[in-house]
């Protein structure tokens, strides 16, 4: 990555400067243009790399969140997801094996079947059976729906280091982004004294023909 050849901006233009008139003035305009733009970039710079230290957080988690996936897969059988690790992976978007497929359609039955039974009383013992019976097996599949056996783990593995993946390549773009950026930084900022330094030249030679 490029390295800023001066985070300071140069000497401040008196707002009376830009009101003169001739060569001198429209230096100054020019200085002050690009200054505007150099803190500009300067910014859009900080901001990417404020994106990059979370985004390094992030994938020291996701490190740790592998490390403990392999550790229960290690340990053989049938390994429980911890809590931590279900809401990392709920938080970041990512999917875990799906155990039960038919989950959110057993939800939507049980809410319809509550419903039932309470818009028709005549028959609120027959939906009151469906809905126990229902509900007794939709909670035996909840129970065992994070236990994963050796080959699922290969799979909730899978999504980690897939997502770790696209974190590490997210930020590597952000890094070209942030080198373009403070190298547009430092051109606009050369440009700032260059005009400054030929308006000083400009007065100095008025000066002396006065």
């Amino acid at each position: 990555m490029s390295q800023v050849s001066n985070l300071n901006t140069p000497s401040t233009i008196a707002p009376g400067e830009l009101f003169s008139t001739g060569t001198s003035s429209v230096q100054l305009l020019f200085a002050k243009l690009q200054l505007s733009l150099s803190q500009a970039n300067k910014e859009k710079a900080l901001e990417k790399m404020d994106v990059i230290q979370k985004n390094q957080a992030l994938a020291r988690e996701t490190a740790d969140m592998i490390a403990q996936a392999r550790e229960l897969q290690n340990k053989g059988g049938s390994q429980e997801m911890t809590d931590e690790m279900k809401k990392f992976f709920e938080d970041q978007g990512l999917k875990y094996y799906d155990k039960y497929p038919d989950r959110e359609k057993n939800e939507a039955k049980i809410k319809e079947l509550e419903e039932k039974i309470q818009n028709n009383p005549g028959q609120k013992f027959i939906y009151e059976l469906e809905l126990k019976t229902l509900k007794s097996s939709h909670e035996k599949k909840l129970e065992g729906c994070l236990k994963f056996d050796k080959d699922q783990w290969d799979y909730n593995i899978k999504s980690l280091t897939n997502f770790q993946e696209q974190i590490g390549a997210d930020t590597q773009q952000l890094m070209v982004f942030i080198q373009d950026f403070m190298g547009q930084y430092n051109a606009y900022l050369s440009g700032a004294n260059n005009a400054i330094r030929e308006s000083n030249q400009t007065l100095a030679g008025l000066t002396r023909n006065q």
